[in-house]
């Protein structure tokens, strides 16, 4: 029963979908339920099978929900906190912080009933029947968004806080994430070769800053981390004959998804060069 893979999200581009559901700022998991031999397990793993069961049991509360879960059951949830970001998640979960939620947003399989292929709003109410938190959930009826609404929605992310939306055709297939983009100016302030075997010796990636003022209104270097996609492999070739260090302080736009807790940049992107621009326009804002 555990073999039920978690689910793969593609970019939405002008799908038709029939479903909504907010992505909310933390780490997937899969809980399953079943008896093996004469003893019932329940287990909790992560998106890259990490068993994090134990950690999960020291906090009361969702030690709890996980014996209202019916026997031979698989949930498709997020770990999440309100207001704290993912990145975070990890450190909440080894110091058993009781403000960690689980939101369960699919069930494949409850109380061994196949709802792999049945309405999402209906397998919600299932689980909900149980006391399980579930994630609120919205019908569009199989159409394309409108451009006027994906606007309203990535608006609305960032007023809620949310990573984002995910669009749904179906209840476990045919899922699409819309996230809000952000872009940030930096400047270069090294990089790296690459060892790949389709661009050995060339770029790899660059590693970022950009300023930030401190307590006392003084600006102050802010290390981003490094950029390594968004680069094609013809610009990474070039620099088997360039040398990287010609691009040190160079300005580059880059876009991402959210600051991690540590200050660095969460999935960021290699947009473009930007000449116009000096390392004194490189300025994070505070949200």
């Amino acid at each position: 029963m555990q073999n039920i893979k978690f689910p793969k999200f593609k970019d939405y581009i002008d799908q038709k979908v029939n479903y909504i559901q907010p992505k909310l700022d933390g780490h997937l998991v899969k809980i399953y339920k079943e008896q093996i031999d004469k003893y019932i397990g329940t287990f909790i793993l992560t998106k890259n099978d990490k068993d994090i069961t134990e950690k999960i049991c020291n906090i009361k509360h969702l030690n709890d929900m996980l014996i209202r879960i019916p026997l031979n059951s698989i949930l498709f949830g997020e770990l999440h906190c309100p207001e704290i970001k993912a990145t975070s998640i990890p450190t909440l979960l080894n110091n058993a912080d009781k403000r960690l939620r689980i939101s369960i947003f699919a069930a494949p399989i409850l109380n061994e009933i196949d709802l792999q292929n049945e309405d999402l709003i209906s397998v919600m109410d299932k689980v909900a029947f149980y006391n399980i938190p579930v994630i609120n959930t919205k019908i569009t009826l199989l159409q394309n968004i409108h451009k006027n609404t994906i606007e309203r929605l990535l608006k609305e992310a960032e007023e809620q806080k949310l990573e984002g939306w995910v669009l749904k055709e179906n209840h476990i297939s045919g899922w699409y994430k819309l996230k809000p983009v952000k872009t940030i100016d930096c400047f270069v302030i090294g990089s790296s070769q690459s060892f790949s075997s389709t661009h050995y010796g060339g770029l790899q990636s660059i590693n970022i800053a950009c300023y930030k003022k401190d307590k006392n209104d003084k600006l102050q270097i802010h290390l981003l981390g490094n950029v390594g996609s968004g680069f094609t492999k013809e610009y990474r070739l070039s620099f088997e004959e360039t040398d990287r260090f010609t691009l040190l302080d160079k300005i580059c736009e880059v876009a991402y998804d959210s600051i991690a807790a540590n200050g660095k940049l969460r999935f960021p992107r290699f947009i473009r060069w930007r000449d116009d621009k000096n390392k004194e326009d490189c300025i994070l804002e505070e949200n």
